[in-house]
Order: C-alpha cells, then sequence, then structure tokens
C-alpha cells in the first residue's frame, strides 16, 4: 500500500490525489473530456517509503452513442392548424434536428433537451413515412430514425341535389356541393353506368 500525493496530469492539465494506504485508487477527472485519444502521465511520491513511481497510460474516448427517441402525436388530422413531434434528446445534446419527410424537410436548432417541431407542412393525408436526423456535437454521435405519422383525412360533407321529377330522355342536372379546399375527381354511378368529373 502507498500514502502519499499522486499527480494525474491529463489533457495540459493535472490533478492532485489523496492516496492514504492504498494500493488501488479510483480517480474520476473533474473536466470533461471529448472524444479523442488522450495520454495520461500519473506519477506518486510515497510520503513514508520515499518511493517514486510513474506510468503512462493512453485513453481513448468516444463519442456517446445515445438512442434517438421520438414522440409522435397519437391522432393528426389535415386540417390540423399543428401537428408536433417532440425528440428527447439530453441536456447537453445541441446540434440540429431535420425532419424529412418526402422531397421536404425543416431543420430546427437544438439547445440541450427535449425538440418540439412542428411538421404539419412537411405531411399528407394518410401514412407519411418520416425520417429524423440528429447532427450530434463534440460528445454525442450523430443519429438517425425513422417512424411514420398517419394524418387522418377529414370525412366530407356532400350535397347532392337532384330534379324533382325528371321526364325521360330530359337532360338531368346533378349539382353536387363539396368543400371549398376539396379536389379530386367525383364518379357517379348510376347502375351499371358511371360518369367522373374531373376538376
Amino acid at each position: 500500500s502507498s500514502q502519499g500525493i499522486a499527480n494525474i496530469s491529463v489533457n495540459n492539465k493535472t490533478y492532485e490525489y489523496q492516496v492514504n494506504g492504498s494500493s488501488l485508487f479510483n480517480f474520476t477527472v473533474p473536466d470533461e473530456l471529448l472524444a479523442g485519444v488522450y495520454s495520461v502521465n500519473v506519477k506518486l511520491i510515497d510520503n513514508i517509503t520515499h518511493l517514486y513511481g510513474q506510468d503512462i497510460v493512453e485513453w481513448n474516448i468516444s463519442q456517446i452513442d445515445n438512442e434517438l427517441i421520438i414522440q409522435t402525436p397519437a391522432d393528426a388530422n389535415v386540417d390540423d392548424d399543428s401537428i408536433f413531434i417532440t425528440i428527447l434528446l439530453e441536456d447537453d445534446e445541441t446540434g440540429n434536428i431535420t425532419v424529412f419527410s418526402g422531397d421536404k424537410n425543416k431543420t430546427k436548432e437544438c439547445f440541450g433537451g427535449n425538440v418540439n417541431i412542428d411538421i404539419s407542412d412537411l405531411l399528407v393525408g394518410g401514412n407519411n413515412n418520416i425520417k429524423v436526423y440528429y447532427s450530434g456535437n463534440k460528445k454525442y454521435i450523430n443519429q438517425t430514425k425513422s417512424d411514420q405519422i398517419t394524418v387522418n383525412r377529414i370525412n366530407p360533407k356532400i350535397n347532392i341535389t337532384t330534379p324533382f321529377n325528371p321526364y325521360i330522355f330530359e337532360k338531368i342536372n346533378i349539382n353536387i356541393t363539396l368543400p371549398a379546399n376539396a379536389t379530386g375527381n367525383i364518379t357517379i354511378y348510376i347502375n351499371d353506368k358511371n360518369k367522373t368529373i374531373t376538376e
């Protein structure tokens, strides 16, 4: 066992650690070490035996591989003013979050902690496959995660007006009223015939 002072030098800083009658001790570097390779120099002078010891070791510190967690809304509709997703990040996970959906994307800077992003302008009615990319920083490695969001379409109210008392061979007009922002085709089925109207 040894009793004395251990000088531990790493990243151009030297720390003193009091060793009290122990042949083994644990030391935690109080300053944050970013990803990289570090040379650690340990020197020990025993106050009792006055023996001097020194060793140099190498630390290889990697970035943290932290799984990206995405929270999506349980219910989303095409007429919602906003549709938010939440990306759960640690307090020191900074950088950028980019959300991809189809040929659209949106980027938001993150300063640590959870990030809420409104992606309503990236989505369409139906199933949307999204990809979330975190840029990473000096401590955390970049991450990508995919998810799916279903956006419910509106069940539109359709009003149909037909002639009150039509005659055979008479031209019959049917008026169909849809919401102002409804697009697409209208197909009318009568018995075994149909007609499609394209707007």
